[in-house]
């Protein structure tokens, strides 16, 4: 019967389903398929298979998605310019995320301008927990400076080269919700508040595909970015 229940075991959270291959302590899975519905947390109902890749290269054993959260299809290259490999973006320590399809926004909704919030990002707003299940969350900006560090990044082109396929996926204007820089600039949140500053959160920077990723980044919190998923073994 134990073996039976892990066969058919599936998370359902926040309108996302994960399968069975998931639900294994200590293990990763090549892959992970999740059904994802649109709502306050997704913004578009689609079917997506995420590379999964077994790693310590933040000093723990974790499995990291190799696609960004939301992305359809896994950057062909660095300066891969599509909606499809930029997948979702985030504004820091909310629900919501946002798809762009050719510049166009959805959901519609207003814009947040401001936010200025002594926090991290809490896991009853982080989208990797919502979306993937409990064990699942944003990595910190201690693990993506140790994971630039220990896969020594020194330029896009490594971090591309890397299980990880970090790319250049653009960025949301905090003021005006605008998306920019798909192709050219990357830019991914970590879960981590810059210490006594309430308007801003570290993010990674993939700074272009001949100069370093750099982590400890300061941004602005209503910043749209893309966003990596973790699950420590």
């Amino acid at each position: 019967m134990r073996k039976l229940f892990f066969v058919i075991c599936i998370f359902a959270v926040a309108g996302t389903v994960i399968h069975a291959q998931d639900c294994a302590t200590g293990y990763c899975p090549v892959t992970i398929t999740a059904h994802h519905k649109a709502g306050s947390v997704a913004p578009r109902t689609v079917d997506i298979m995420y590379e999964v890749d077994k790693n310590a290269y933040s000093g723990t054993t974790q499995c990291w998605i190799a696609r960004n959260l939301g992305a359809t299809t896994q950057a062909t290259s660095v300066t891969d310019n599509t909606d499809a490999s930029a997948g979702w973006f985030w504004q820091f320590n909310r629900l919501q995320g946002y798809y762009y399809n050719a510049s166009v926004r959805a959901p519609a909704t207003t814009w947040i301008t401001a936010i200025s919030e002594s926090s991290d990002w809490l896991s009853v707003n982080d989208p990797c927990t919502l979306l993937f299940g409990p064990d699942w969350r944003l990595p910190t900006n201690t693990e993506w400076t140790n994971v630039i560090a220990n896969l020594s990044l020194t330029t896009g082109n490594l971090g591309y080269a890397s299980a990880l396929k970090l790319h250049l996926n653009g960025v949301v204007n905090g003021s005006t919700g605008a998306v920019s820089g798909i192709g050219a600039r990357g830019y991914y949140w970590s879960g981590t508040q810059v210490p006594t500053n309430g308007s801003r959160g570290y993010y990674t920077n993939v700074i272009s595909a001949t100069q370093p990723v750099t982590a400890s980044n300061p941004g602005t919190k209503p910043t749209g970015m893309g966003v990596r998923c973790l699950r420590t073994l």
